[in-house]
């Protein structure tokens, strides 16, 4: 008897040992159709706009619905609806609805009567708050000098400050710390030469929270050497093979380098340069896609001195025709054979068309030829007269682009042409 009895003291751990682990969790129970809510459950200190993970348990639920309160479970706030029952949810962000009396609600989708609620309420605290009050939008700093930055602030220490040149696509590092006490000195403003600068303030702790100045305003470099872009200002739309002149105001410069962008200044291409500064420069509009470009203009003997123009516009490559020859101030004679060139993207077939009205007219347009594939030239002869002359080639589609050269070209009289004229004109 005394051996059986020693058997069974030793077996007897042995047995509790080997319960499944579920078992001996402090888990709830739960019967099937049942929730428990894990977290938040009382005490918990989350802040408006950070990421915070619900958590429950569930048997025998599919969805579920998630909402919150900020008055102890008086009323509730929608959050998520019919969210597949993973066991968390990632809220993100907590609102800024700043309580002490915060509690999570998490129901059975189908039904709404089975649900669980946080045992005890827990608290959203407010999220840390940042607002640029200097520079407002419209100021103008000069490169060289010092400037106050300015702005308000709550719940944060310090602070790292940033400026863009680019209306925030890319930011510089002014200072990666200082103290969240509302003012700044920005000593030695560095050159810029751009009218679309911006301030980035952020919570030195987290650089998710911060905030940009409302306005953008310009660095420019001090009084006596200035360029200014007049065109383009943005929001043109430009295509292909096309000349566009580009224009610009300046002071104390004598010779300068074209650049340009097609990712809003993150890179410069050269156009031409130096060159001497005449204010304007015939460019031909390169085949890209791009709604980013931007055009920057740069004193060729002193570098500090650059000037990127104001919004960005666009280069559509994906339809579009130019006319490449006549570009005019040619002189042709009717009668006489010549080829007109154009480039294009997304016309299959185009119609080709000659102006020869005079002189602040109304351009009347004479068909040369109505459909033809578009092989990007096409060999036919004048047979009209003028001074004022244009040719027009157009995509057939109603809906199709179309390019006429910019300024006339002359077409004279061929003496020995003695019909066929369209019209004539002297």
């Amino acid at each position: 008897m005394k051996y059986k009895a020693l058997i069974v003291l030793i077996f007897i751990p042995f047995i509790f040992a080997c319960k499944p682990e579920n078992e001996m969790s402090n888990s709830p129970k739960l019967e099937e159709g049942s929730i428990s809510l894990i977290a938040p459950n009382g005490s918990e200190k989350w802040q408006a706009g950070t990421n915070q993970l619900i958590k429950w348990q569930s048997k025998g639920i599919d969805s579920v619905k998630i909402d919150y309160s900020i008055d102890n479970g008086a009323s509730w706030i929608f959050v998520a609806l019919n969210k597949t029952n993973s066991g968390s949810f990632s809220w993100n962000p907590v609102p800024d609805t700043p309580t002490p009396n915060a509690r999570v609600k998490i129901s059975d989708a189908g039904k709404g009567s089975i649900f669980s609620i946080s045992s005890n309420s827990f608290s959203i605290t407010a999220h840390p708050a940042i607002s640029i009050t200097k520079p407002a939008g419209g100021e103008i700093w000069y490169s060289g000098t010092s400037q106050q930055i300015k702005w308000t602030s709550s719940g944060i220490t310090g602070v790292a400050i940033s400026y863009s040149s680019n209306m925030g696509l890319t930011w510089s590092i002014i200072t990666s710390y200082t103290q969240s006490n509302g003012i700044y000195l920005w000593e030695n403003i560095p050159a810029c030469g751009s009218g679309l600068c911006k301030i980035k303030i952020a919570d030195a702790a987290d650089p998710e929270n911060y905030a940009i100045s409302e306005g953008k305003f310009s660095i420019i470099p001090p009084t006596g050497k200035s360029i200014s872009i007049t065109s383009p200002a943005g929001g043109e739309v430009l295509f292909p093979y096309a000349n566009y002149e580009i224009k610009w105001n300046s002071s104390s410069v004598q010779m300068v380098n074209l650049y340009f962008s097609p990712d809003m200044g993150i890179t410069y291409n050269p156009i031409t340069g130096p060159i001497l500064n005449e204010g304007k420069y015939i460019w031909q509009v390169p085949e890209l896609n791009s709604n980013l470009c931007k055009i920057l203009i740069r004193d060729a003997d002193d570098s500090s001195i650059y000037y990127e123009s104001g919004g960005t516009f666009t280069i559509n490559s994906t339809k579009y025709l130019t006319v490449t020859y006549p570009v005019g101030g040619e002189k042709f004679t009717a009668g006489d054979s010549v080829t007109i060139y154009w480039r294009s993207a997304g016309c299959n077939f185009v119609s080709i068309q000659l102006s020869v009205s005079p002189e602040g007219m109304p351009r009347v347009w004479n068909d040369i030829v109505l459909s033809t594939p578009n092989a990007g030239s096409y060999k036919t002869a004048f047979n009209a007269e003028g001074n004022n002359c244009f040719i027009k080639v157009s995509s057939a589609q109603a809906d199709g682009p179309s390019d006429e050269n910019d300024i006339p070209f002359e077409i004279i009289k061929n003496n020995s042409l003695n019909k066929g004229i369209i019209s004539r004109y002297k």
